[in-house]
This record gives C-alpha cells, sequence and structure tokens, in this order.
C-alpha cells in the first residue's frame, strides 16, 4: 500500500485505514455484501470489503490512472481468501475472440470484480492496469539498458512476462516482469495521508500501464525516456461497459 501513499505496516494502521473508507458515502452494494472505495483525487484507491455480515473481510489497493490495454477477457479466475476477492485471465492484443490468441497471457486482480458477477466470456475489453512495484531497475536510455544486460539472452526494451501463471501455485496470481519506456512519471501526493509516492506511465510489450512505486524502491528519481524493468503486482479495471449475461425474469426475482 506504500505504493500508492498508504503507510499500512500494523494491525493499528490496517483497522485505520479501514475506518478511513468505511463511510456511508463510499458504499458499493454486491451480492455477497459492499465494497467501501476510498478514493483519492491523485488517484489512489483503497477497497474494504464487508460480508453480508457485516464482517470486514479483506482490504484491496487500486490506483487508477492514464493506462489502456486491449485485452481478451477469457476466463475468472477465483480468489479462495475471500468472496469479495477476483480476478481475470486475459490476453493482451488479442486477434478476435479466439482463445489462446494474442502477444502473451496474463492474470491481473479486481478491486471490484463482485460488481461483474455476470459477465459474458470470453469477451474483448480494454483495461486501466495498474502495476505495483516490488522490485525496479531504472535505466537512462536503451542505450545504457542494452549495456548494463549481462549474459547471452537480452530482454527487449519493451519485454512482458506474466511470472503469475508459472510456479507451483494451484491458483494463477497477478504478478509480472516487465521492461517498457517512461512516457510520464510525476512525485505524487496522496491527499488523504500526505504521503508521496512515484507514478509513471509506462509503454510495454502490449500497452500502457501505470506504474506505481514507494520512493523507498527509487535509487535515482525516474525521468521521460527513462526504461524500467522490474516485477510487480497488478490492478485492474474494466474500461467501459462490459457486457453481461441477460437473466430471465425468474432469474431476476429469485437469485
Amino acid at each position: 500500500m506504500t505504493s500508492i501513499g498508504f503507510n499500512v505496516s500494523n494491525e493499528q494502521e490496517f483497522d485505520e485505514a479501514i475506518q478511513l473508507a468505511c463511510t456511508e458515502n463510499n458504499r458499493i452494494k454486491v451480492k455477497d455484501g459492499y465494497y467501501f472505495a476510498l478514493k483519492d483525487i491523485s488517484g489512489s484507491e483503497l477497497w474494504v470489503q464487508v460480508n453480508n455480515k457485516n464482517e470486514c473481510i479483506g482490504m484491496n489497493p487500486h490506483f487508477s490512472g492514464k493506462s489502456n490495454m486491449y485485452t481478451l477477457l477469457n476466463a475468472s479466475v477465483n480468489r479462495p481468501d475471500s468472496i469479495l476477492d477476483g480476478a481475470f485471465h486475459a490476453w493482451a492484443e488479442p486477434e478476435g475472440t479466439i482463445e489462446q490468441s494474442g502477444l502473451y497471457p496474463f492474470v491481473f486482480d479486481l478491486p471490484n470484480s463482485n460488481l461483474y458477477p455476470d459477465i459474458v466470456l470470453p469477451q474483448l475489453l480494454h483495461i486501466q492496469l495498474a502495476a505495483f512495484t516490488h522490485e525496479l531497475n531504472v535505466y537512462q536510455n536503451e542505450e545504457d539498458y542494452f549495456a548494463q544486460q549481462d549474459g547471452e539472452v537480452k530482454f527487449a526494451a519493451q519485454s512482458f512476462i506474466p511470472t503469475g501463471l508459472f510456479g507451483d501455485s494451484e491458483v494463477a496470481q497477478a504478478t509480472a516482469m516487465f521492461t517498457g519506456n517512461v512516457l510520464e512519471t510525476k512525485r505524487t501526493q496522496n491527499t488523504i495521508t500526505g504521503e508521496f509516492f512515484n507514478w509513471s506511465l509506462i509503454e510495454t510489450l502490449g500497452g500502457t500501464i501505470d506504474m506505481v512505486t514507494d520512493e523507498q524502491l527509487l535509487s535515482q528519481p525516474i525521468e521521460v525516456g527513462n526504461i524500467v524493468k522490474g516485477s510487480f503486482w497488478l490492478s485492474g479495471t474494466l474500461i467501459g461497459t462490459p457486457e453481461l449475461a441477460k437473466k430471465s425474469l425468474f432469474q431476476r426475482l429469485f437469485k
């Protein structure tokens, strides 16, 4: 959460963030409970999850920015930790609605997944994708980037590896490694907390991504024209109104 200016490092700070978000004006009713969406003008967001027993069962961060990726959403991914968690399996720059076609597959989490319980899949959609930085290297330009790569195999200046689809985990994770070019960047302040963080719009293979980074992870300022390479957690929201499955009158009355 420090990537978007919420310094939540212990149980007390976690509880304080929940109380800050859980106001009537922030409440969104969904089938299995409520979301309480705390949104700052910086783009920083906290989505608190409350079930129908009025119990808090989770909280997810998100950042609402400028990114846009054209994708094919071809499957939902269940999250066992919370009934209000959810994710999608997607393909970047798909070739129509043919499953398993496009530049690469990946998974992203949604802070508001229960708003779309009846979404039609597969479906072509644009998404806004935020990458929360775990590790990051910053290079002055492409020449500097390629000069500092070791080994025979070198990653392109724009690349994307869906690391969450690899490994022994039975449930796909919303993680990735990517490289990309910095189109825009700004030292951004979360006006709710007063804390600063870095936001950058990154052009990578498959589209643009909003990258948010705790300033303590930066060894140097990020500038337009830099190349970045790192590992990230991915949180996304849907752009526009997705197609939902039509329900019969019986289903609408007795769902």
